[in-house]
């Protein structure tokens, strides 16, 4: 997908792939939540990326940790429980 969207990076949940063939485990930390958040500071910080300029679109209470480190949270078509945080009041929502 990647290559067909023609994104030079993503971080996500990566899958082991072994002599050409995937073996139903993964490589690594699944990517959600707080992993997720840690590898976007990472990204952030290997690629000289200040994380408070960043923009992060997320639809899930999962990806809070992610949406508190960024200086642009945005919510995108939100799971009804992510509204209902006291916290994620004043975050712009988009409804596509």
């Amino acid at each position: 997908i990647m290559k067909h969207l023609h994104f030079d990076n993503v971080l996500c949940t990566e899958l082991e792939v072994n002599d050409g063939y995937y073996t139903g485990s993964i490589k690594g930390n699944y990517c959600y939540g707080i992993e997720k958040r840690n590898r976007a500071i990472q990204f952030c910080t290997d690629h000289n990326i200040d994380i408070k300029s960043a923009y992060y679109y997320a639809d899930s209470v999962a990806d809070i940790p992610v949406l508190e480190a960024v200086g642009f949270p945005q919510c995108v078509n939100p799971q009804p429980a992510l509204l209902k945080l006291d916290h994620v009041k004043g975050w712009p929502v988009h409804r596509w």
